[in-house]
């Protein structure tokens, strides 16, 4: 192995560089493997029936949420309806939807994991969500 001699201030810029990745939210990180896969498979149990296993929905009917405009647009809006359903009409991707949606029955941790795995499939790409959200 040949020695490696490594400037002071390049250590201090390492570190410097790794005290910002961890001094950052959760929420602005990106979604690990495991997040998305305990994701997975609550929505495979809680929301697949309806919005399908590509996220596709069903036009008329249920919206997708594959490229969602109305998910994207408003993180805060995706959070309180997967906390607390939505009825009425709505706009998704140019098409109107009007029923309801219920509340899937799951923890912080569990909605955080299943809004991380919506936000980053079938085209969507966001910050993972955490539990504090």
């Amino acid at each position: 192995m040949i020695p490696v001699t490594v400037p002071p201030w390049a250590r201090l810029s390492v570190l410097f560089f790794v005290a910002i990745i961890g001094a950052q939210p959760a929420a602005s990180r990106a979604a690990d493997a495991p997040q998305m896969e305990r994701g997975r498979g609550l929505y495979l149990q809680h929301c697949f029936y309806c919005h399908q296993a590509d996220g596709q929905g069903s036009p008329g009917t249920f919206p997708a949420l594959a490229k969602s405009d109305f998910m994207m647009a408003d993180r805060e809006r995706a959070i309180r309806i997967l906390c607390e359903g939505i009825g009425g009409e709505i706009v998704v991707n140019g098409e109107k939807y009007n029923g309801r949606m219920p509340v899937p029955v799951v923890g912080d941790a569990q909605a955080a994991d299943l809004l991380t795995f919506v936000l980053n499939s079938w085209g969507n790409s966001a910050p993972a969500a955490n539990a504090a959200e």
